[in-house]
Order: structure tokens, then C-alpha cells, then sequence
């Protein structure tokens, strides 16, 4: 998640909008405010998606939407999240120093977003004899 903010943080040019590092930020602009909205969109969507891996940290399961409804407070905390990050972003403005996104730039956050999941994912799937190898995730005991 860290190399994939930076990225987008000094990427150039992500749906036609100047890159984060030569823009004024003394002042609100809805363009040059383009770039962050997306950025923080993202980052939001990133952590969000992630919730579902901590769901269950057993290994042997992958699917990280099992059981999904079990929780009633777990989906309750979702789908607020979803309605205040979507309400910040649309309806900030200004105060947030959030700008309005397209639609094309709110499936392009989610997708982002969901990648979260495809990496839980894989980190399950790499067997445990491999952290063996490195110290840092030997049991101290």
C-alpha cells in the first residue's frame, strides 16, 4: 500500500490532472484539488478492502468474504465508511479540500482499492515454511 500511494502521489498526469508535486496547495482549486481527492480516495479504499482480509487471519481460508453478514457490526462500520468516504469526496469541497470525481475515477479508486484483497490473498497462499527463513518472523520463544 505505501509504494502504491507514493506512486500515485507523484504520478503524472492520472486522468488528465497535474502532478501533486507542482501544485499550489495554499488555496483551493477544484483541479489542481483533482489529484488528492483521487489520492485520498484511494488510500481510503485501500484500508477499507484491507478490513476484509483482518476479518479472519487463519490461513487456510482465502475467500475473505466468508461469512461476510455474520458480524452485523462489522457491515454496519462498511457501509458507513463507504457513505462518509463517498460523501466526503463528492460533498467536501472545500472544508475537506476534496473535489469532485467522475465516475470513470471512482471505479478506477475501487479497483486500486480492491488490490488489497488480491494481495491478502496471495500473502496467504505463500507457505509458512518461507517465513521460516528471515528472523523477523521466528517465534521469540
Amino acid at each position: 500500500m505505501v509504494v502504491l500511494s507514493f506512486v500515485l502521489l507523484f504520478a503524472d498526469d492520472i486522468f488528465g490532472v497535474p502532478e501533486f508535486k507542482h501544485l499550489d496547495t495554499s488555496e483551493y482549486d477544484v483541479i489542481a484539488t483533482t489529484h488528492r481527492t483521487i489520492f485520498f480516495h484511494i488510500f481510503i479504499l485501500l484500508q477499507l478492502f484491507n478490513e476484509f482480509n483482518c476479518r479472519d487471519l487463519r490461513r487456510d481460508i482465502l475467500n475473505p468474504f466468508t461469512n461476510l453478514f455474520r458480524n452485523k457490526y462489522f457491515t454496519i462500520i462498511i457501509v458507513f465508511t463507504i457513505v462518509v468516504q463517498y460523501s466526503l469526496v463528492e460533498f467536501g469541497g472545500a472544508s475537506f479540500k476534496c473535489a469532485p470525481i467522475s465516475l470513470n475515477e471512482h471505479l478506477f479508486c475501487l479497483a486500486l482499492g480492491f488490490g488489497s484483497i488480491i494481495v491478502g490473498v496471495l500473502i496467504r497462499l505463500v507457505p509458512e515454511s518461507f517465513y521460516d527463513k528471515f528472523e523477523i518472523f521466528r517465534d521469540p520463544s
